[in-house]
């Protein structure tokens, strides 16, 4: 395991680390694969949660321009829900969001906090050459490793949030960007809603109800 601080943290980082992260990296993978109802289920009520909470603007909810998932890295070793759901007018993070709810993607954060207990527990075994703070700053990164998982979570659920009255009630001036990514930091697109797509989701229902007539 080394004889000295140096060599006991990079034996942990070589050997442990990356053999349990990628066992987990499987399962959670795996087990995303098989509850993707659930997991769409989740995401789609922050959604809901986020839109029941939107003030009145003149003509009922007010417009939006961004709607965004944001991982809280201060929440992650505290327990408390990972991301918040916000939503922003024109000028985005240089006002503050109308509304501002949580989401915790349980079946994610269940099989990251085993694995985090399974880290501070092999530490144990350095004999105090591994710090705690060392373990935290590990296990964050191992969660950063997610967002790409995240990102394809929130893609895959907004299938079914398009389906929702809540989101065709949704009101905006050119468009809603659907945003995930870090809070206050880099974020990815992962839907527009506007005349264009609205119009075309529009169409596609009545397709749909024709078939179905």
């Amino acid at each position: 395991m080394g004889s000295n601080k140096g060599e006991a943290l990079q034996h942990y980082l070589n050997h442990f680390v990356p053999e349990r992260s990628t066992f987990y990296f499987k399962k959670i993978k795996r087990d995303s694969d098989a509850q993707s109802t659930e997991i769409s289920k989740e995401f789609c009520d922050a959604f809901l949660d986020l839109y029941k909470q939107l003030p009145e603007g003149k003509n009922g909810k007010l417009s939006l321009t961004y709607i965004q998932y944001s991982l809280l890295f201060s929440h992650v070793l505290s327990g408390k829900p990972i991301y918040t759901v916000e939503a922003f007018g024109n000028d985005y993070f240089l006002e503050e969001p109308f509304v501002q709810v949580s989401y915790q993607p349980q079946w994610l954060m269940d099989h990251l906090y085993s694995f985090y207990k399974e880290l501070k527990e092999e530490a144990k075994k350095y004999m105090l050459r591994i710090t705690e703070i060392e373990v935290e700053k590990i296990f964050l990164i191992e969660v950063k490793y997610y967002e790409e998982l995240m990102y394809q979570v929130a893609r895959m659920a907004m299938r079914e949030i398009i389906y929702l009255e809540e989101f065709k009630q949704l009101k905006y001036e050119e468009k809603i960007e659907f945003r995930i990514g870090e809070f206050r930091g880099n974020s990815k697109l992962f839907y527009i809603k506007d005349k264009q797509t609205d119009q075309a989701w529009e169409e596609w229902r009545e397709l749909l109800s024709n078939q179905s007539g």
